[in-house]
């Protein structure tokens, strides 16, 4: 009986959102986006109806710090059998490490798109991402940051963004501050 009224408890709970009727309008958003340099889990949430924090949580691979580390591989010398005729040999290879990666933007609403009778926002905002990477090499970007999304009858809610702006590379001693780009495409539950 326990395990029976707790099922439905979790099935009123989990559907409670399927049927509230606006899914866009000052609701937290949680899924993942995709794209260039990062793949994150992203968390959105309104402040006011015309502004929205959100914060991302992944990792970079663009800010991939590659160091060349030296290894010994077998080689077999031709005309001597196998079993005396190995030997070991330096090489040299790139040892790469990735990087995690913490981003958070504010967006402020520019216009509502209706393109047949839907709503598709176009917001404008600044964005921060950090990167440290596994041997202490970190990477801050600071961006102008564009989302166009869409918010579906069902609790989905669809983006894309674009960002451009500078970053400061730790790991890049030649060239320190460099141009910096962002392209995601996202997918959240809005509840």
């Amino acid at each position: 009986m326990k395990k029976s009224l707790l099922s439905v408890l979790l099935v009123i709970i989990l559907a409670s959102p399927l049927t509230a009727v606006d899914y866009g309008e000052g609701r937290m958003k949680l899924g993942g986006v995709v794209g260039y340099p990062v793949l994150a889990a992203a968390f959105g949430y309104p402040v006011t109806d015309n502004m929205e924090f959100n914060a991302l949580f992944g990792f970079d691979y663009r800010n991939f710090y590659m160091k060349k580390v030296t290894t010994r591989v077998p080689v077999l010398i031709p005309g001597i059998p196998p079993s005396f005729s190995t030997r070991e040999v330096p090489v040299e290879v790139e040892d790469v490490t990735g990087a995690l990666y913490l981003g958070a933007n504010l967006l402020f609403n520019l216009v509502d798109i209706g393109i047949e009778g839907r709503s598709f926002p176009l917001s404008l905002g600044p964005h921060v991402g950090v990167s440290i990477n596994f041997e202490g090499n970190v990477r801050i970007d600071a961006l102008a940051n564009l989302r166009w999304e869409y918010t579906f009858n069902i609790p989905l809610n669809l983006f894309v963004d674009v960002g451009l702006g500078m970053g400061i590379n730790t790991n890049n001693k030649n060239r320190t501050v460099q141009f910096s780009g962002l392209f995601l495409t996202g997918i959240r539950y809005v509840f």
